[in-house]
């Protein structure tokens, strides 16, 4: 952090976040594309049961959440605008003010 107790960051620690945000996004997606893919190939192919496909859609839900953008669902008509202003709707609590990291701890 740029000064001790100070959360503000200097340009250097926020390309830093950045890069490992980029980082952690691409390697969500890719997981989750390979994971969904996997189990509805199989499905569509027959190696698997319907039951066992929805048991899989189950668990790809607990891990993975039941939307990519969380608490949002999207189609294909939407502007990047709506889908931000859904967000922020969604979280307003969380957007109130600046915070620290990802909203978990408020900022004096």
């Amino acid at each position: 952090m740029a000064e001790s107790g100070d959360y503000s960051l200097t340009p250097d620690e926020m390309r830093d976040w950045l890069l490992q945000e980029v980082r952690d996004l691409t390697k969500a997606v890719d997981l989750r594309m390979r994971d969904a893919t996997e189990f509805v190939t199989a499905y569509a192919v027959g190696k698997i049961t319907q039951a066992e496909a929805m048991d899989r859609m189950s668990r790809y839900e607990l891990r993975w959440g039941d939307s990519p953008i969380p608490g949002v669902t999207t189609n294909s008509k939407m502007a990047d605008e709506e889908i931000l202003r859904l967000i922020d709707e969604k979280w307003a609590s969380r957007l109130r003010g600046p915070t620290l990291g990802r909203g978990n701890e408020r900022l004096k």
